[in-house]
């Protein structure tokens, strides 16, 4: 994703660094929000993380940034789906029992 992201002659420490940065809640540089907004969880991040030998899940770390970068620093926008809740309410009706839907729906 980097080249898609124009990231490809990006410091890898500032990037990185600004995950950190992202997944505590702080604001981060615009690579790491680029990179982070462009991730399409395939994984590849995991096995190329130096960190991967102590234990980092580098996919986690990712996904908690984004999620940040959404609902907390609002670097990245929010996408609005409106068929989102329905959706979710369909798929519940197919799998939960008629008490749980009850108690949730």
């Amino acid at each position: 994703m980097v080249d898609y992201v124009n990231l490809r002659g990006a410091d890898p420490a500032i990037v990185t660094g600004g995950l950190r940065r992202l997944a505590s809640g702080d604001a981060a540089p615009e690579e790491t929000v680029a990179w982070v907004g462009a991730c399409t969880k395939s994984g590849q991040c995991v096995d190329a993380c130096p960190q991967k030998a102590a234990g980092l899940d580098a996919m986690l770390l990712v996904r908690i940034a984004r999620q940040r970068a959404i609902n907390e620093t609002r670097q990245l926008p929010a996408r609005q789906d409106p068929s989102y809740f329905p959706r979710i309410k369909t798929f519940a009706r197919l799998q939960l029992s008629d008490e749980e839907l009850d108690t949730w729906l």
